[in-house]
């Protein structure tokens, strides 16, 4: 299988910026091997997904056109991507958050019955939420979730 392909991650934590910290790459396999993480079951791994709308929290889970994905292991460099969720139902995306491991999922506001079924699958829901991601990560980060 060989290495992964070099990739270059600048870190939201350290630019400050959202633009400056996206990966292109989606595929949440390849970042967990980048770390050696296995997320779910893990003592001290968290994955975090935080709906966006632009460059804020989005309003509504349900109709957030990306999410910020954040892998975060006590003593390591946490990792960062989007993920594109734009067109997808509200089924598709608990199920897309399932497959990817989530640990927790943060937004404005969220229907009951996508609540339901995220917790049904063992992912915590934070709502009521807004402003910058940076700053809601780094609530949760220093909260310890």
């Amino acid at each position: 299988m060989g290495d992964p392909k070099p990739h270059r991650h600048k870190l939201f934590h350290e630019t400050g910026s959202l633009e400056d910290s996206w990966d292109t790459r989606e595929d949440p396999k390849w970042h967990a091997d980048c770390f050696g993480l296995r997320h779910r079951g893990k003592l001290g791994v968290m994955k975090i997904a935080v709906a966006l709308f632009g460059k804020r929290v989005s309003p509504n889970f349900s109709t957030a056109p990306e999410l910020l994905i954040l892998i975060a292991q006590e003593g390591n460099t946490p990792c960062s991507w989007r993920a594109q969720m734009e067109g997808m139902s509200s089924r598709q995306r608990v199920l897309r958050l399932a497959s990817m491991g989530v640990d927790i999922v943060v937004c404005g506001g969220i229907d009951r019955s996508t609540r339901t079924e995220l917790e049904r699958r063992g992912i915590r829901v934070v709502s009521d939420v807004q402003g910058d991601p940076m700053d809601v990560l780094g609530g949760l980060m220093s909260r310890g979730s």
